[in-house]
């Protein structure tokens, strides 16, 4: 029997979604949504107690094309400027990022951070010691906190060239990550 009243110690959940105007349209290609976890959450609560996750459309309704980076920077600074967030990136997919043995996790391992992607957010502290590969676009804020893309169009893991940029500046930003 679940009482009737909140439970505190569970969190707060809040979400919301767009599926353009009527009829919607709810396939992946149309569809986007924010889902924010606040305080202790269900199961994953050790791991993401506090986190927002946005996903976006495959493509814009307006044009029919995928989102390029330089249309997902600007939602990245926006959600940095509101949410002032640790860790954020726009990942790929099909990329998981690499775990590393850690005893102290229920799952005896954890993802490094911060997470690599498509767009990688950086805090300033991080920023500073980061070496980026020559042809990654790394757009430096004001606070010195840094956007690293690794290209324009988002790509999937048959694309040779972005798989092998995702590769190195993985390794690039290994010695930053824990």
């Amino acid at each position: 029997m679940f009482p009737s009243a909140p439970w505190p110690e569970l969190g707060s959940n809040i979400w919301g979604g767009h599926a353009g105007p009527p009829p919607y349209d709810f396939r992946t290609s149309s569809y986007a949504d924010a889902s924010c976890h606040v305080g202790e959450y269900g199961l994953s609560a050790a791991v993401n107690p506090n986190h927002i996750f946005m996903r976006l459309s495959e493509r814009r309704c307006a044009t029919g094309r995928p989102l390029r980076a330089s249309e997902v920077r600007p939602l990245m600074k926006f959600a940095r400027e509101i949410w002032a967030p640790a860790e954020m990136c726009a990942t790929l997919s099909f990329f998981a990022n690499p775990k590393i043995p850690d005893p102290t996790w229920a799952a005896a391992e954890r993802t490094l951070k911060p997470r690599i992607g498509w767009i990688t957010y950086l805090p300033p502290d991080l920023a500073a010691r980061a070496k980026y590969p020559p042809d990654t676009h790394v757009e430096t804020l004001a606070d010195g906190a840094a956007l690293a893309t690794l290209c324009e169009e988002p790509f999937d893991e048959t694309h040779a060239e972005g798989m092998a940029r995702l590769r190195v500046l993985q390794a690039a930003l290994r010695p930053i990550q824990a």
